[in-house]
């Protein structure tokens, strides 16, 4: 939209903001930012025009100029534009950045009253960047509004794990185990994020859970592992119920190399019947899930096992369809 001061002042001006109304989106960028090294105390109201430009890569450059000019007065114009421009509100966070706190309140206190959903979840952008007791206390209600849509929750539990205060702890438990999967995912990811291993394993190991709970406690277990703890993961690669098979699978493909197949290669020539029968389930789950071949298994098995023919003859008995 046009501004009529601009307007007004290009009446007198020609020379100085021809350049910006150029026809060519190329020649109004590079006018803006000439604009603004030689006119940084007027460039504001040019700027504003500017990032209403039919052009985006104009109202990017343009949008970037004011995030970088930040005063409070023009934060309320950016967070309406961003919340007409969807595309756009990831910018919401470089706002904050570039925000003193004074401001970044400002923002969250205008976004977090907005009716629409899409326009409030710009305050996760935002408080994913600060570490203050207010940016978790609002992360904290917004997570345990069940009127908020969970994709908004879900991303508040994600941007918590940047805290590491046991009342943070304390709300990602409380929906740990949601019957909402993203939700729950979510938090437990946050959860392993903060080192809660020993949690998570005792949880996967509770029967008295539910299936999926156990599920999502395995998929998020590889953001608290080291990478030669990666073994815990293997008797869940033959566990009888798909669902667990399967959780543990994604998770290994996380953080996959071709020497995560050594030790279950290894255990296909064990003295111990069940051993190796395990084993064939857990290279069963992996190829499965396409995490690896039957020629890569073969592969390895040839560089590993000091009796390859074993090690085939196992994988022929019990996994007929994969190795006949």
């Amino acid at each position: 939209m046009a501004n009529p001061f601009t307007n007004l002042l290009s009446t007198f001006f020609p020379s100085t903001f021809s350049p910006l109304r150029h026809d060519d989106p190329q020649e109004r960028r590079r006018a803006l930012e000439q604009f603004c090294i030689r006119h940084p105390r007027s460039c504001k109201a040019v700027l504003l025009e500017a990032i209403d430009d039919v052009d985006y890569s104009v109202r990017e450059r343009a949008m970037e100029l004011l995030i970088e000019r930040l005063d409070p007065d023009v934060v309320p114009i950016l967070l309406s534009h961003l919340s007409k421009n969807p595309g756009e509100r990831w910018r919401a966070g470089a706002i904050a950045r570039h925000s003193d706190p004074g401001v970044t309140e400002q923002i969250v206190l205008l976004l977090v009253e907005h009716s629409d959903p899409s326009v409030r979840s710009l305050i996760v952008s935002i408080l994913s960047y600060l570490h203050t007791d207010v940016s978790r206390m609002t992360l904290q209600r917004l997570l345990f509004d069940t009127n908020e849509p969970i994709e908004l929750r879900a991303r508040c539990a994600d941007a918590l794990a940047a805290y590491e205060d046991e009342q943070t702890r304390e709300s990602l438990l409380h929906v740990a185990h949601d019957a909402e999967p993203a939700l729950r995912e979510a938090a437990l990811h946050a959860l392993a994020k903060l080192g809660e291993r020993e949690r998570l394993l005792r949880w996967i190991d509770d029967q008295a859970l539910a299936v999926e709970v156990r599920a999502s406690c395995i998929e998020a277990l590889p953001h608290c592992l080291q990478a030669d703890e990666i073994g815990l993961l293997y008797p869940f690669l033959a566990d009888s119920d798909s669902r667990i098979r399967t959780a543990a699978a994604r998770a290994m493909a996380e953080s996959y190399s071709p020497n995560l197949l050594t030790p279950l290669v290894l255990q296909l020539v064990s003295s111990d019947e069940p051993t190796r029968r395990s084993a064939v389930g857990a290279l069963e789950t992996l190829m499965l899930e396409d995490i690896v071949t039957p020629e890569q298994v073969r592969e390895m098995i040839e560089e590993e096992c000091s009796v390859p023919l074993q090690a085939l003859t196992t994988l022929r008995t019990y996994s007929p369809r994969h190795f006949a």
